[in-house]
Parts: structure tokens; sequence; C-alpha cells
């Protein structure tokens, strides 16, 4: 490779996967611990020297190509597994509502006991482990989450959606719904006149925006990067979208791999 090595290569590879997404096999002809500790060190799953057998590429590559794919059904899983989770003050909210409006209006009661059932299939539909699901999909799900807090906090909860018409989407499930939730929980708070949450998606030149906003208190630049970078005061919404990016990164990596081959062949 003329003007790069190998180590430099490795690095410019990790700056954008992982060891997990994409392994490493080096093969060279340095094989002293020192020369290993360095490509370990910038992120090489294994090392293979020169001159070698042709078994034994093949095994190494099966063994990574192993752990690749035991990594990718973890957080598949995982993922599946925080698609599953909900807030169990909420559904004793709905239903304390719903109980309340049997007395009051049972045909809400009954509309608002529709809303909930969609709301919770799809939270707790753990074996749908769907990478990517539509944009509609995805907002008919907020859609029944909404319309059930809007019966709890009535005039107070103000929404606005602007979704652009004909936008076709894939996005991966469950992402935005929890960042709805926080919207209404912060937009909300400590406001006796009420809150406003916002959202809109639209088409951008080559990028499509989703936008959820609320007119809470907001956070500092502090508390943010607080955050994002404190995996021990994350909850689950910012755990579900951390593991969704990846995701979604390592599925358009493979897709490009797919296309590739499919252009220029097996090299």
């Amino acid at each position: 490779m003329p003007g790069i090595t190998g180590y430099e290569t490795c690095r410019s590879i990790r700056e954008r996967f992982s060891i997990f997404e994409l392994p490493i096999l080096m093969a060279t002809v340095k094989n002293e611990p020192e020369d290993l500790l360095s490509g370990f060190a910038i992120g090489a799953n294994d090392f293979l020297s020169k001159p070698f057998y042709t078994y034994e590429l093949k095994a190494r590559v099966r063994t990574l190509l192993d752990m690749k794919r035991s990594a990718e059904e973890a957080i598949h899983s995982e993922i599946a597994f925080l698609q599953a989770q909900i807030k169990l003050h909420f559904l004793y909210n709905a239903l304390n509502t719903i109980s309340s409006l049997c007395n009051t209006d049972s045909e809400k009661a009954g509309e608002i006991t529709v809303e909930l059932a969609h709301y919770l299939r799809s939270h707790f539909d753990f074996y749908n482990l769907e990478k990517f699901v539509s944009l509609q999909k995805e907002l008919s799900y907020i859609n029944s989450y909404l319309n059930i807090v809007k019966i709890r906090f009535g005039d107070r909860l103000q929404v606005e959606c602007d979704i652009m018409d004909d936008l076709v989407l894939q996005i991966p499930p469950l992402i935005l719904q929890p960042i709805v939730e926080n919207a209404i929980k912060h937009g909300l708070k400590d406001r006796r006149d009420g809150g406003l949450v916002k959202i809109a998606a639209f088409k951008d030149g080559m990028k499509t925006i989703i936008s959820i906003s609320d007119n809470g208190k907001g956070m500092s630049q502090e508390e943010i990067e607080s955050i994002l970078t404190n995996t021990k005061k994350s909850g689950v919404g910012i755990k579900k979208c951390k593991l969704a990016i990846k995701k979604d990164v390592r599925e358009r990596f493979n897709d490009g791999q797919r296309k590739r081959k499919r252009d220029y062949g097996d090299n």
C-alpha cells in the first residue's frame, strides 16, 4: 500500500468501526512482542505471521467472523429487550384513566383501550427483531401514545405534527417514541400553563431531518455532554438510540460491501 502503512490503515478503520463491527486480521512479517502490542493498541483483532498456511488463515478468519456474528446477535437481542421496556407508572396512569372514563364516557374508554393495546403491542413484541420499520409505522405508535396522554393532561398538552407528505423512510424501530415521551415529560414539567411538543420530518437535499422539540426549560451543554458520555446516567432511551445508531451504521456498511461484491466481484 504505497503512502500508507497497515498500522495507519487499521487506525483509520477504527475511527469508524469497533473491533466487533469490523474485525481486522493483520498479516505481517513483524512478529516481535512490541510489534504485536502496537497493533493491538490501534485496534487489530489478531495477527498472522508470514509465511502462513492457508488452513491457518481460514481458521483465524472463521474465528473472527464467529465473534462478529455473536456480537451482532447480542446487540440485536439487547435492542429487542430495550424495545420491550415500558414505564409502569404510565401503564398505571393509562389504566386509571380508562377506569374513570368507564363511568363517564364508555365510548371514549373503548377508544383509549384500543390505543393502549396498540401501544403495548409495539413494546411487548420481544421477538419482533425487525431491523427497520417505516416512519409511518413508528408515527402510528407515537400517535397511540399521544392519544392516551392527551386524555390525562387535557389542554395542558399541545402537540404539533409537521410530517412531509409522501416521505419514505426506514428507521430503527422505537427510536423516536422515547424521545417524544421525554419531550412531553420535560415540556410539561414546572409549567402550569401546559407545554408544547413539536414533531417534524422533512427532506433537506439528500438528507432527511427528523425533529422533536418541546418548550420546556431545556438543559445546559454540560448536562447534555454528561448524559451522552456517562453510560451510568443514561436511561433506556439514550441506550436504545446509541445501539440503534451502531446497528444502522453496521447495516449500511454491510449493504455497501454486498453492492461492491455484486458490481466488482469477489475482489
